[in-house]
C-alpha cells in the first residue's frame, strides 16, 4: 500500500505504530489523520497545513519553503510557524538584526570600544522621575576618584571634580577639580547682561598692577 496519496481522508488506526521508510513520502491532500506513532526515516513533504494538536513532532531539520532567507521563525496568533522580513539571524557573526527594536524591559547595555552619537542633544533622567537627585556624567577610572561633571540639585549649580560614585545611585563631587578655558563670560539670570572675565594676560596684568 502506497502512502503517496491524495485521498481526502486517510487514517491509520488508533494506537497503531507504523514505520515508513520510503525516501520520499508526499501528503498532498488537505485532511490526512494519523492517531498513532508515525516514524519517517526518509524525507516527508507536506503541501497543506500540518496540525500536530496534542502531539509532538521531532525532526532533525524542518524546511519552510516560503520562509525568508536567514529569517527567525516565530509563532503567530494563528498558531502557525512563519518568518518575517527584516528580522534575521546571521550565524557567522552570531548577530540578530531587525529594522526597529522596541524594548519594554528595564535595561539596555552596550559594550563598545568607541561610541559615536549623531544626536545633537542628549537627555539624562528622561521623564523627570528623579528630579530631586543630582545628575551628570561620570568617567570611571581604576582608582576610586572618578572625574565627573554633576548638576547638584540641592545647590542648583554645576560642579566639576572627582567622585567615588559609580552611577548606581546619586553622586556628589567630593574633590573639586580644575577647568581650563580661554576666557569666561558671566551672564545675568535674564541673559541680558554679559561680563567677560578676560584672558590670562588680563589676570596677570591685574595682579602685577
Amino acid at each position: 500500500m502506497s502512502l503517496n496519496t491524495s485521498s481526502v481522508f486517510y487514517q491509520i488506526g488508533q494506537g497503531v505504530t507504523s514505520a515508513i521508510t520510503t525516501r520520499f513520502t508526499a501528503f498532498a491532500s488537505s485532511a490526512n489523520t494519523y492517531t498513532g506513532l508515525q516514524t519517517y526515516t526518509g524525507g516527508m513533504t507536506v503541501s497543506a497545513t500540518l496540525d500536530a494538536t496534542n502531539a509532538d513532532i521531532t525532526a532533525k531539520s524542518l524546511k519552510l519553503p516560503n520562509a525568508v532567507d536567514n529569517g527567525v521563525a516565530f509563532i503567530g496568533s494563528n498558531k502557525l510557524v512563519s518568518t518575517e522580513a527584516g528580522f534575521t539571524y546571521d550565524a557567522s557573526t552570531d548577530t540578530l538584526s531587525c529594522a526597529n527594536l522596541n524594548v519594554t524591559g528595564t535595561t539596555t547595555s552596550i559594550a563598545t570600544t568607541n561610541t559615536t552619537v549623531t544626536d545633537a542633544l542628549m537627555v539624562l533622567n528622561k521623564g523627570g522621575g528623579s528630579s530631586l537627585v543630582s545628575s551628570g556624567i561620570i568617567i570611571e577610572r581604576t582608582a576610586s576618584a572618578h572625574p565627573a561633571m554633576i548638576w547638584r540639585q540641592d545647590r542648583t549649580q554645576w560642579e566639576v571634580g572627582t567622585t567615588s560614585g559609580d552611577g548606581s545611585s546619586t553622586a556628589q563631587i567630593e574633590s573639586f577639580g580644575k577647568i581650563a578655558a580661554n576666557n569666561f563670560v558671566i551672564v545675568s539670570n535674564d541673559n541680558a547682561n554679559h561680563q567677560t572675565l578676560g584672558h590670562l594676560s588680563d589676570f596677570t596684568a591685574g595682579l602685577n598692577a
